[in-house]
């Protein structure tokens, strides 16, 4: 059964460079269907995510004026939040709910080796079963913040309604 990031990461990555054509990088995200990916130095290390809402910046860009075609670089998100490949599920599933991204890159040692989606949580989930007893309180769920029976309800339902699930 997957406990941790790395029992349920993708392994074979599509990532970029900065020196990537923007345009080559969108066509690319547009064949595989996928809706993200790291961009790595030519020394393999983790420097930005690009996501469709990047290359949207770019169609919004020449809509107005005609730009030369931008690299990856240019466009990408700098500040990427990531997870360690040791971390557990309810550590990656926090961090999803809290930051409106969709994947998270999987570091080892600070060496991208992986990627996980909010997708690849839910479906671990449900492949464990709704009897499987996540780890402790002490171990994950307090580490983080996140109460059991108590997950950001607010969230979930909206903070105008001011409503909590029972």
């Amino acid at each position: 059964m997957p406990k941790t990031i790395r029992d349920i990461m993708s392994k074979k990555l599509v990532t970029f460079t900065p020196d990537t054509d923007l345009y080559e990088a969108m066509a690319t995200l547009v064949k595989r269907a996928i809706s993200g990916a790291p961009v790595v130095s030519d020394a393999g290390a983790l420097v930005g995510i690009l996501s469709e809402k990047d290359c949207l910046k770019v169609v919004m860009q020449n809509a107005f004026e005609s730009l030369p075609s931008p690299t990856v670089g240019l466009l990408m998100t700098r500040e990427v939040i990531s997870v360690e490949a040791d971390a557990s599920i309810m550590q990656a599933a926090q961090m999803f709910v809290q930051k409106p991204i969709r994947r998270l890159p999987v570091l080892d040692n600070g060496r991208l080796v992986g990627q996980v989606s909010r997708r690849d949580v839910v479906k671990a989930v449900v492949e464990l079963g709704p009897g499987y007893r996540w780890r402790s309180k002490k171990d994950d769920v307090a580490q983080t913040g996140l109460m059991a029976g108590n997950i950001a309800h607010d969230r979930v339902v909206g903070p105008e309604t001011n409503r909590r699930f029972a």
